[in-house]
Formats: C-alpha cells, sequence, structure tokens
C-alpha cells in the first residue's frame, strides 16, 4: 500500500469501512471518513469524521473542503461503503423505503464518484474500490430493495472502470457474504426467530463461522494497493465459500 496519499471512505463509522479506514491509517495515508452518526467508539487516531448523508451535495461539499486542506496529499483513493438495508419482500415495501436504500446505495455511489473521481483525473491515477454484497450476485428472500440497489452499485463501478481504465483509473468491487457487522445484526434482529436464524446462517458457511469486517477489510485494502494493479473492472467475494456451492451441510 503506498502511504502519504488520501482517502476517501464513506460508512466509516463501523464495520467494514471503520476497519478499511484503520488500515489505511496504519499505512500512513490520510484519511476522510464519512458518515451519518458518529461514536466515541468509531474514531481512529488521525482520522477525520465528517458528519454527513451520502446522497447530499452538501456532505460531498464538505469533502472537497477537506481535500483542499491538504494540497501536498494526492487524492488517490475511494472506498464507497456507505449502506443502508430495509428487510422486506418487493410488496411489503413502501416506496419510501425503497427510495431510501438506492438514495444510499446507488445515488450515494454516484455523488462520491462525480465528486472524487475528476480530482483523481487531475492527478493520473486513482483507485475506487466499491463494497456490494453477494447478493448483488445472488437473490435473497425479504431484501428485494437492498439486493436491487446492490446490483446497480455492482453495475456502475464496471461502468466506471471501463470508461476511465485509459485515464489512470482502476474501479472494482468486493462482494461480501454474512459479516458481523451493525448490518448484520440489524438483519438478524427482523427475524422471526433471531437466534434461529443467525445459526441457519452461520451453518451455511463452509468456512464454519460468519466472517469479520477485518476479512473484507484485507482485500479492499489490497484493491487499493499496487499489487492488483491489473485487477479492474471486477469483483471479488468474500464470503468464506458461502456462494461456491448451493447445498452445504456442515458434518
Amino acid at each position: 500500500m503506498d502511504s502519504g496519499q488520501l482517502a476517501v471512505v464513506t460508512g466509516a463509522a463501523s464495520g467494514v469501512g471503520k476497519a478499511v479506514a484503520a488500515r489505511l491509517l496504519e499505512g500512513g495515508n490520510v484519511v476522510i471518513g464519512v458518515d451519518r452518526t458518529w461514536t466515541e467508539a468509531s474514531a481512529h487516531e488521525g482520522l477525520i469524521q465528517l458528519v454527513g448523508d451520502v446522497s447530499a451535495d452538501e456532505t460531498w461539499a464538505r469533502v472537497i473542503s477537506e481535500v483542499q486542506r491538504h494540497p501536498d496529499r494526492p487524492l488517490t483513493m475511494l472506498v464507497i461503503n456507505a449502506g443502508k438495508l430495509v428487510v422486506g419482500r418487493l410488496l411489503d415495501l413502501s416506496d419510501e423505503s425503497i427510495k431510501q436504500t438506492f438514495d444510499v446505495n446507488v445515488w450515494g455511489a454516484i455523488k462520491a464518484l462525480k465528486t472524487c473521481l475528476p480530482l483523481m483525473l487531475d492527478h493520473g491515477e486513482g483507485r475506487v474500490v466499491a463494497v456490494a454484497s453477494v447478493v448483488s450476485l445472488f437473490a435473497e428472500q425479504d431484501l428485494a430493495a437492498y439486493c436491487t440497489s446492490k446490483a446497480a452499485l455492482l453495475q456502475l463501478i464496471r461502468t466506471v472502470a471501463v470508461d476511465y481504465a485509459g485515464q489512470g483509473i482502476r474501479a472494482n468491487t468486493v462482494c461480501p457474504g454474512a459479516i458481523d457487522t451493525p448490518f448484520l445484526r440489524q438483519h438478524v434482529e427482523a427475524a422471526e426467530n433471531p437466534e434461529e436464524f443467525l445459526k441457519v446462517k452461520t451453518d451455511r458457511h463452509p468456512a464454519g463461522r460468519i466472517l469479520l469486517a477485518e476479512d473484507v477489510a484485507s482485500t479492499v485494502v489490497y484493491l487499493l494497493s499496487p499489487e492488483s494493479r491489473g485487477v479492474n473492472g471486477t469483483h471479488v467475494i468474500v464470503d468464506g465459500a458461502l456462494t461456491a456451492t448451493f447445498d452445504y451441510h456442515p458434518h
């Protein structure tokens, strides 16, 4: 991982975003974290914490202002991790809940790219990693809006890679399975029997466990690094072999 550069990480207050921000800070980079809510537990020493909705113009105006405070550090890394999950089948979801999901998962990503890509293009290089989900590739019950929005995010990142590869931009997507984050806990708590639901989810993993945010962060950091310079416009599944089989039974 290159050091002395500037990164923007959305959804940096918890889960994968928090783990990625920590790794980038350890590498000697300046990290601007964007999240709607910050707590004392969210903080990392040196992390620049911006409060804001990723779908709002004023949030990205503040990001630009913060970037300008570091003229000696090129903005070369963008991690699109902020996400919203609503549980429900299509006919059970209100129009507003679907719109809110897309505002964060798709429109928020578009706003991030429209803000950060021009700065990367001016510098002559940039790496974008979006955190989608295995449900961008496979459907999951009761997650109609989330699955659809994550599939849109996957295609958005592919188009960025195709359109800007010739100008030094690399854009890839990480597709995690079930990860021990607030997102997963929200999904579990919405189940009729949370304890049984979590057990079933865990037992479906050939790895024998639900992965940690750090497991995904390691892949994100790799895709941001020069070691992955030949990887562009693709997705990497990080799910402990969850989607390698359609009918796994633990021994």
